[in-house]
């Protein structure tokens, strides 16, 4: 019998868990990429092994954030499952109070008991504000994690677009250009009136002040990167502009797959703006595959009239979905 932080890990053929403290090898987080969220995107969907360098340079940054991590193996000593606890400092700094996430990734053959003793042992190393997401498909991770105080505040949706097409819309998109700075403060108004359909907002544990202010700090950083790390469009009538839809970037270069993304999307209008989502979104898809291998946003399954956009949209693929927990506060 061995103690992690005072949680008796037992060794036996079901295996080992112990902590992480050093990055490790793509080959060995292979199996562990079962139910990543990025294996449902072109690039990743076929290349099990872009998925495992994502995940293994993810993990260099979490141990580099001082995250627990935990790992299971088995008795021959393969990697079978990994959790982490990933502290969130400017969610903690931003909302006043210590925040985590956590990271769980599984095989599909490990055993629901074996997994169970991974996660209480990280969760024994903490008891702030924690979230989680989980795939939709992963009902192991999801019931478990439920039978440890956590509740789902969220099912969101990601899509895809991969290849540049004609646009679809026609004189419907008169009005829609590309941001100028000028137009920051109109923008920011409008940001301001906006309650952004998330878990956020149902999160009783968040301030519903700092929420709107972290969206409003979200939106105004991607209008300061236009140009560079993120683009924007607005959509204006006669002289004003009465919508604005953002979308940053990430680059998987650094993990060594040679792909990059427009992704991290936010869009707000005003009640007069009706019926500028579909062309301010369709502007800023083609605008990001003139450059990018694909454009991604995720959106609540509540917001129903984002997804119906979304979804008539041709060559635009509805691919991962996910369940957004977070654990009740404990006593």
């Amino acid at each position: 019998m061995k103690h992690c932080n005072g949680v008796a890990c037992r060794i036996d053929a079901s295996g080992l868990i112990a902590p992480i403290v050093a990055p490790l090898p793509a080959a060995e987080l292979r199996e562990v990429a079962a139910f990543s969220l990025l294996r449902h995107t072109k690039g990743f969907d076929r290349n099990p092994e872009s998925c495992a360098l994502v995940i293994a340079e993810q993990l260099q940054q979490w141990l580099h954030s001082s995250a627990a991590v935990w790992g299971l193996r088995d008795h021959l000593g393969h990697l079978q499952a990994l959790c982490a606890l990933v502290p969130l400092a400017w969610d903690s700094a931003h909302f006043g109070q210590p925040m985590a996430r956590l990271q769980l990734l599984r095989s599909t053959g490990v055993a629901e008991t074996d997994c169970a003793r991974l996660v209480d042992c990280a969760l024994a190393t903490e008891s702030g504000h924690l979230s989680a997401e989980v795939d939709v498909a992963d009902y192991l991770s999801f019931n478990l994690l439920a039978r440890r105080g956590f509740e789902l505040l969220d099912t969101r949706r990601t899509y895809c677009a991969y290849a540049p097409r004609k646009p679809q819309l026609g004189r419907r998109r008169q009005g829609i250009r590309p941001y100028r700075t000028a137009d920051r403060a109109a923008v920011l108004e409008i940001v301001a009136d906006t309650r952004f359909p998330s878990r956020f907002y149902r999160d009783d544990g968040l301030a519903p002040a700092r929420v709107a202010a972290m969206y409003h700090q979200w939106f105004a950083r991607l209008l300061d990167d236009h140009g560079r790390s993120s683009d924007a469009v607005v959509y204006e009538r006669e002289g004003q502009v009465l919508a604005c839809g953002a979308i940053g970037e990430r680059d998987f270069s650094a993990a060594g797959v040679p792909l990059r993304a427009r992704t991290g999307s936010l869009y707000a209008g005003l009640p007069s703006a009706t019926g500028a989502y579909l062309p301010v979104l369709e502007m800023l898809i083609s605008r990001a595959l003139e450059t990018y291998d694909f454009a991604e946003t995720t959106v609540a399954l509540q917001n129903t009239a984002a997804c119906r956009a979304l979804e008539s949209f041709t060559a635009v693929y509805a691919t991962a979905t996910s369940y957004s927990l977070r654990r009740r506060p404990l006593g």
